[in-house]
């Protein structure tokens, strides 16, 4: 469930980032920063990720929104899909449910690989909250809400609460796991064996000395052979989105407006190597999706407060 929360930030920054694009209409000077077709929304990502993995996929993302240019914007965003936006992000975080709820009321295989199915679909699902929750809106903030000169701000609570919430969950799933890790006798749980890949073992049951009669189970061998294949996956995928979260997380930001200044270790400052430093113990100790999405409300504010300095000068 880590990869699936963290993969949420992704999801929930896209699509902050992306409903500019309605306000860079209205503005001659950001109609140059508009996103590239393929990145103005998360869906097809987020499909190919269900599909293929979050390790293979989100790197190339998160790589894409930075190249994009998208972060060279106006950081107010219409008020409705900022809203929008906080109504979507509840039963978005709670989509990997699907996955994860058959195994515990011990469904059976057939009805857990229905719900499987159904989670490939849940970005269609999260587009369609979207929208609805803009067309629930639509009485009192029409198709684009306008911006307010006196109260430009007024959408960051729910841009913030958004990722505040999002963070929430996740840090609340990753702690519960690793509480329940230290408090469990079975040997299966123990931070080890949830975190550090091991091939070896995928390869001890191929062994011409395995014995299934040795197991609990007493499975034949390829079951044990494909099922620690599906475990070594996911601790891999587990690694690989928690480095691209901290990497993706970090340069937004110390770059808050989208400098590309600063390309080297040599410019990085001490207090970036802290935030840096804070950014991987927070991955480590509330999972790379609570670390995430806490960054990314803190640096809501930072792009503002850039903003509006610019606009004294």
């Amino acid at each position: 469930m880590f990869g699936s929360l963290s993969r949420v930030v992704a999801g929930v920054s896209e699509k902050w980032l992306s409903g500019s694009k309605l306000t860079s209409h209205r503005n001659a000077r950001a109609a140059k920063f508009i996103l590239p077709t393929s990145l103005c929304s998360p869906v097809p990502f987020m499909i190919l990720w269900n599909a293929m993995g979050a390790a293979l996929v989100q790197p190339i993302y998160f790589y894409s929104i930075i190249r994009s240019k998208a972060t060279l914007r106006d950081p107010t965003i219409p008020l409705n899909e900022a809203i929008a936006l906080f109504i979507t992000t509840l039963p978005t975080v709670l989509f990997p449910l699907f996955l994860f709820t058959p195994a515990w009321l011990n469904y059976s295989s057939w009805d857990h690989q229905g719900y499987i199915a159904v989670f490939q679909g849940t970005p269609f699902l999260m587009v369609v909250i979207f929208v609805a929750s803009i067309a629930v809106l639509l009485p009192r903030h029409g198709i684009v809400s306008m911006k307010d000169a006196k109260n430009p701000n007024v959408d960051k609570p729910w841009i913030v609460a958004s990722f505040v919430m999002s963070g929430t969950i996740a840090a609340a799933v990753h702690i519960y796991t690793i509480f329940r890790s230290f408090t469990s006798t079975n040997p299966d749980t123990a931070l080890t064996r949830l975190f550090i890949p091991s091939p070896s073992k995928v390869n001890s049951f191929s062994a011409p000395s395995y014995n299934p009669t040795l197991t609990s189970t007493a499975l034949p061998a390829g079951y044990h052979v494909l099922l620690e294949g599906c475990h070594l996956f996911t601790q891999f995928d587990w690694i690989i989105v928690a480095l691209s979260c901290v990497v993706f997380t970090h340069y937004l930001l110390t770059n808050p407006a989208g400098n590309d200044a600063k390309t080297s270790l040599q410019k990085i400052s001490a207090m970036e190597m802290r935030e840096l430093a804070y950014l991987a113990l927070g991955a480590v100790i509330l999972g790379p999706g609570a670390a995430g999405s806490f960054a990314l409300a803190i640096r809501e504010s930072r792009l503002r407060e850039q903003t509006a300095s610019r606009k004294k000068i």
